[in-house]
């Protein structure tokens, strides 16, 4: 099982946010739920093992926990990206209010693709508005 490597949480999932990542062009991101922690290396742990990593984490200086550079992947192009979607998905549905005016039916098809859009790009802000305290 996935396991956080800053808090040893194994609520884990993958980070869909950044389009390009999912399409293959970026390695996979991951994100903890717990302590929002986004990396590519989340290591993968037996279930036996689990306590003994948790032991290891804790006994970390927080230096070493706080400052870990993961250098294999620049994470400001995946956060470009999703701004980029963010900008063209509102401009997308102002477009599709102006063709519907003439084509009704490509109007709002443009419309509901651009609602899509925004929805993956504002999908990880979603996760964190609504998740339990």
């Amino acid at each position: 099982m996935l396991v956080c490597p800053k808090c040893g949480s194994t609520n884990v999932d993958r980070d869909t946010s950044v389009i390009v990542g999912n399409l293959g062009a970026l390695p996979d991101m991951y994100v903890c739920n717990d302590c929002e922690n986004t990396s590519p290396f989340f290591p993968e742990i037996d279930k036996d093992d689990l306590p003994k990593f948790r032991k290891e984490i804790k006994a970390q200086p927080k230096s070493e926990k706080s400052e870990q550079v993961y250098e294999t992947v620049d994470l400001r192009y995946g956060n470009f990206l999703v701004l980029l979607w963010k900008l063209l998905g509102f401009l997308g549905i102002i477009i599709g209010l102006i063709i519907a005016f003439f084509d009704l039916t490509f109007g709002l098809v443009i419309i509901a693709a651009s609602l899509f859009q925004l929805a993956v790009a504002y999908k990880k802000d979603w996760i964190k508005l609504f998740k339990k305290k």
